[in-house]
């Protein structure tokens, strides 16, 4: 199987640590029986995988060229190149925020990680992951620290001739009691790649993280995302993911209410044009009541461009006074573009306040027209009303570095996507 090939070179490293061998070994089992998931799975009817099955994927070595005059200051930065982590590359913390690699990590750590992750094993992107699980860290913030500066986890694709690249990166992070931390995931690079990424996250009660995960990919590369966050009592999550380039990208989320009092603004964006496909499916779990989630996706899509959104809210027996709303809202600019968009509402309990819906609609030739008559050329027209179209989504961003960068990227693409 092609995305297994080259696994065998991993089977030697940490032996001694056999909690890592066992997890390694149980998932590439899995994943051998299931492979890819095809279009005869519901959440996959949409996505076709076959150019990843029939692409010659290399795993990554750990030289590559990344210049590290271009991390901007004003944040802490952690690099991954080609899938590896690179220690010589990253900041020095302070002592609020403990970094470890895989291999440093317990076995008694490890079963901690597995036990919290037991909610996505079985999906074979996350079983693919788990096979290759070598090159990733873990992230701890400690009790009732405030870390100012926010987090850049850079995932840097780096050119390698015709070579493509398979990396498979693992990320745990830990929020302690009363912590605040700002996490910006930025996946990147011109190289042709495909980057299967998972991340666990763990809110302990009364945290408050702002997540923040871009993917501007090249145009032949594959940018998979699977991200769980737990929620426990009082913790308040900020989530903005937005997808701007790549030939296929999908960004999971899972978001799970273990104990009342949480909060979850799960906000999203994805803008595609030729023939892009973004995929963005969601997961929010009320398992106890009295606690709050709010989803809004927006899309933009042009040429043959094609975009999926899956949204499931899920309410559990027993969460009462459990208050969700969910919307997905889609602009297309050509008659050639497809959305799929699919909002699901489970719910066993009795008082609970849940809405959701889908809206796709196009541009308003009367307000084009009006921007035009005060000499904008059209494209600029279309240009200045997408943008206005996907501000509220980066509004959820608390951080204002962060969310002027990514504004800022939302622009370029829209500046340079060719009219319609």
């Amino acid at each position: 199987m092609n995305v297994l090939r080259g696994i065998e070179h991993i089977q030697n490293k940490f032996v001694a640590n056999t909690e890592l061998q066992n997890w390694r070994a149980l998932a590439k089992e899995r994943f051998e029986k299931t492979g890819l998931p095809t279009r005869k799975n519901e959440s996959w009817r949409y996505t076709n995988l076959l150019a990843i099955s029939e692409t010659f994927w290399q795993p990554t070595e750990s030289h590559a060229f990344f210049d590290v005059t271009k991390l901007e200051s004003g944040y802490d930065h952690i690099v991954f190149v080609n899938g590896v982590f690179k220690a010589d590359f990253s900041s020095e913390f302070a002592n609020d925020v403990q970094i470890k690699k895989l291999s440093e990590l317990s076995a008694e750590e490890l079963l901690f990680w597995k036990m919290q992750s037991s909610g996505t094993e079985g999906m074979p992107l996350v079983d693919l992951n788990t096979a290759w699980l070598c090159e990733g860290i873990s992230i701890e913030v400690k009790h009732e620290s405030d870390v100012k500066k926010p987090i850049c986890i850079h995932h840097f694709f780096s050119g390698e001739g015709a070579k493509k690249i398979s990396a498979q990166p693992r990320i745990f992070v830990k929020i302690k009691n009363r912590s605040r931390v700002t996490l910006l995931f930025k996946t990147y690079g011109e190289a042709t790649c495909l980057q299967n990424l998972v991340t666990t996250i763990l809110q302990e009660a009364n945290s408050s993280l702002d997540f923040v995960e871009l993917i501007n990919l090249g145009t032949e590369s594959f940018g998979f995302s699977s991200t769980e966050i737990l929620l426990n009592s009082g913790a308040q999550l900020h989530s903005t993911s937005v997808s701007l380039n790549a030939k296929l990208s999908r960004q999971t989320l899972q978001v799970r209410h273990l104990q009342p009092n949480s909060a979850s603004s799960v906000f999203g964006a994805y803008i595609c044009e030729k023939n892009q496909q973004s995929d963005h499916y969601t997961n929010i779990e009320h398992l106890v009541g009295h606690c709050q989630s709010r989803q809004l996706y927006k899309g933009i899509l042009t040429d043959q461009s094609k975009a999926v959104f899956n949204g499931r809210v899920f309410i559990d027996r027993g969460a009462n006074k459990a208050s969700s709303e969910q919307l997905n809202k889609n602009l297309l600019l050509s008659s050639q573009a497809e959305i799929d968009a699919k909002p699901q509402l489970e719910i066993l309990a009795d008082d609970v306040k849940a809405t959701h819906g889908a809206t796709v609609g196009q541009l308003n030739e009367e307000e084009i027209f009006y921007l035009c008559s005060r000499a904008i050329p059209r494209e600029k027209a279309i240009q200045f009303l997408s943008e206005g179209f996907v501000l509220e989504v980066l509004e959820n961003i608390q951080n204002k570095k962060i969310h002027d960068f990514i504004a800022k990227s939302v622009q370029e693409k829209l500046k340079n996507m060719e009219p319609a």
